[in-house]
Parts: C-alpha cells; sequence; structure tokens
C-alpha cells in the first residue's frame, strides 16, 4: 500500500541532517530523500528519467523497455532478477518488507494522532518516528543477522536442518539457502 508522507504534491523531498542549535549542515553528501510514487506523475518539475525510474518501481516489467538504453537501468534489472532467483534473499527480503509493514502501521497510527494535536507538534513527532523507524530498521537489519549467526552455530553443534527450521518456524528451505552463503 503507497501512501502520502507529506501533504504538497511534490513528489521529491531531500532533507539534511542540520545542528539543533546553530543550523549547521553535518554534510552536503549525506540526506534523506523520500519520493513519494504515489505524486510522480503529478510533480511536473521531475525529469522525465525519473518518472520512468519511479513507474520501473511500481512495475519493473512494463517500464523495461523505456529504459533499456539506460547502463544504469540495466545494472538494476539485472540484479532485480539475480535477487528473484536466490530464496534466500527472498526470505529476507519478505523479513524486511513485513517490518516495513509494520512499521507503516505504527506511522500511520502516529499520523492520525500528529493531525489532531497539530501541525508544530505533528513535525516534532515526525523528526522522532524518523529517528525510531531508523533504529526500527537497524533492529531489524541486527535480528536477521543474528538468525543467521544462530543457523550456522546450531548446524555447527549438530543440530538438524529440520530442528532448526522448527525453532525458527521457517521453511527447512530457507535454512539451507541461509546456509548456502
Amino acid at each position: 500500500m503507497l501512501f502520502n508522507l507529506f501533504e504538497d504534491n511534490r513528489a521529491l523531498h531531500s532533507f539534511h541532517f542540520r545542528d539543533d542549535l546553530s543550523y549547521e549542515i553535518l554534510s552536503k553528501q549525506l540526506n534523506l530523500v523520500f519520493v513519494e510514487i504515489n505524486k510522480v506523475l503529478l510533480d511536473n518539475k521531475l525529469n522525465e528519467i525519473v518518472v520512468h525510474w519511479m513507474n520501473f518501481i511500481r512495475n519493473p516489467n512494463e517500464e523495461r523497455k523505456m529504459l533499456e538504453d539506460d547502463d544504469s537501468f540495466k545494472e538494476a534489472y539485472e540484479e532485480l532478477e539475480r535477487l528473484s532467483k536466490d530464496p534466500g534473499k527472498i526470505w529476507a527480503y519478505e523479513m524486511a518488507f513485513k517490518a516495513i509493514k509494520d512499521e507503516e502501521a505504527r506511522i500511520k497510527d502516529a499520523a492520525f494522532v500528529a493531525q489532531a494535536k497539530g501541525r508544530a507538534k505533528g513535525r516534532a513527532e515526525g523528526r522522532a518516528e524518523g529517528r525510531a523507524e531508523g533504529m526500527i530498521q537497524g533492529e531489524t537489519q541486527g535480528k536477521l543477522k543474528a538468525e543467521i549467526e544462530f543457523i550456522e552455530k546450531m548446524q555447527a553443534k549438530g543440530l538438524a536442518i529440520e530442528q532448526i527450521a522448527d525453532l525458527l518456524s521457517t521453511t527447512i528451505e530457507q535454512v539451507l539457502s541461509i546456509l548456502k552463503k
């Protein structure tokens, strides 16, 4: 499910990290960029290639022909093809996707609260949510890494693949795909 994070019609928003007191920018190269896919076609300031890339994210097969001459697109499409054939990567993607969906639900609830309390307070909460989102994403990645390490340790101790899969509530195939790495 796609949603709009910002109220305006711009599809692209870029934020830099600043000091809270002096407003000094930490780094001009370090920033967060949000692209709201729902607004791509509404924003006439985006160039055509960006529009195609955003449409590619929505539906890779339809946009493939439009971007065939772009080398970076070819590389991205080949990587997408490679990753879509790796069961371990698919499993990791599904775990990350689940975490994102959970976070979207939290953000939706937080957005409702922010609207009720007003725009100024909503901005402050949004900053806090951004920090929390970063922490949650870090936790998700850490949990995934810990799960991989757990599988490897359990196998090293002689635990059967079936037992490891049962402990993790997953399939034998997913455990085997992680061990092949």
